[in-house]
């Protein structure tokens, strides 16, 4: 007597393993990020805007994929049980975005079987949070930039170690002859001297925080900026801990929390929310302005704040306008 096949609902793909391997490399970064918005998937997930092979009916596209098809895939995703799909803000009604996060079949596929925490949906003030922070991370990918980001790919964290490594060596060795040109005194070209020396213990070991990065052609880092996105479960002091001592001379700065209101049609921060407050007196405090003038300068990705108010200067966010469902 034979064995009878499973039953599979009509739509339902019966096994994980069915899934293409750009389904399930996202499902495992959604586990990381929580949550997404369509838009939000397309600029994270490589493979979701990779050039499409797909034959037509006379040739491959070759073409760069859409938000369209990223949205068709998420669907999908969504038909198969592995992803839930849910208003941001329902008292919103149409005009809110939509979210997607994990169901438990997505949770397998993720290798985070048992992990009850990702089927939870987010407090209000956190989904706002990951939304945005998710929001800052695609803006500076549609800018050109390349993101540092244990969260993102924390395979990669030796490698943006490294490249760190090089660019303060060399930032170093700058100062240092920038010191001799100017005929600084003996000790002060003694002391960075030092420094360059003890480098390789004083470069940290992990990653703790996330940076933005340009590259030339021979691989060097030719611009960095911290990323800091304030996360509302941790205090600012824990959070400030973990970024670096060292490598910052000509580094600049993203600062953003989800609480100040930014003044579109003026161009400036309407209000500041205390604890963007309190990051501004003790990012001062750590990296005095005198040596680290970059870091107090806030001028990439400007517009972008969770909260906004007026148009006229600043049109609707293409991160903001999600394609249709």
């Amino acid at each position: 007597m034979t064995a009878r096949a499973p039953r599979v609902r009509p739509g339902r793909q019966p096994l994980a393993e069915e899934l293409a391997p750009e389904l399930r490399t996202f499902l495992v970064l959604l586990s990381r990020l929580r949550v997404c918005t369509v838009t939000q998937a397309y600029w994270l997930h490589d493979a979701f805007r990779a050039v499409s092979r797909q034959r037509t009916r006379h040739a491959p596209t070759l073409r760069p994929r859409t938000e369209r098809s990223t949205l068709a895939r998420l669907e999908t995703l969504v038909r198969n049980g592995y992803l839930r799909k849910e208003p941001f803000n329902p008292s919103m009604g149409a005009r809110t975005r939509n979210v997607y996060r994990l169901r438990n079949r997505g949770v397998r596929v993720a290798g985070q079987e048992g992990n009850t925490y990702l089927l939870e949906r987010p407090t209000q003030e956190v989904l706002e949070y990951l939304l945005f922070r998710n929001d800052l991370y695609a803006a500076a990918r549609l800018e050109g930039w390349r993101i540092a980001s244990t969260l993102l790919a924390p395979e990669h964290e030796s490698t943006w170690l490294e490249l760190l490594g090089i660019w303060t060596a060399l930032e170093l060795r700058q100062q240092l002859q920038g010191l001799k040109e100017r005929g600084a005194g003996p000790a002060a070209q003694q002391a960075l001297s030092d420094d360059l020396k003890r480098l390789k213990t004083t470069m940290p070991q992990q990653l703790t925080w996330e940076f933005l990065y340009r590259q030339d052609s021979r691989g060097l880092l030719t611009d960095v900026a911290l990323l800091v996105c304030d996360d509302p479960r941790r205090s600012v002091p824990v959070q400030l801990a973990q970024l670096p001592a060292v490598g910052l001379s000509r580094a600049r700065l993203v600062l953003r929390d989800v609480k100040s209101t930014y003044d579109a049609t003026a161009g400036r921060l309407l209000e500041e929310s205390p604890r963007l407050v309190k990051w501004r007196k003790l990012l001062l405090g750590r990296y005095p302005k005198s040596r680290f003038p970059q870091l107090h300068t806030d001028e990439l990705l400007p517009g972008l704040w969770n909260y906004q108010l007026g148009t006229s200067a600043a049109p609707l966010s293409p991160l903001r306008m999600e394609v249709s469902t």
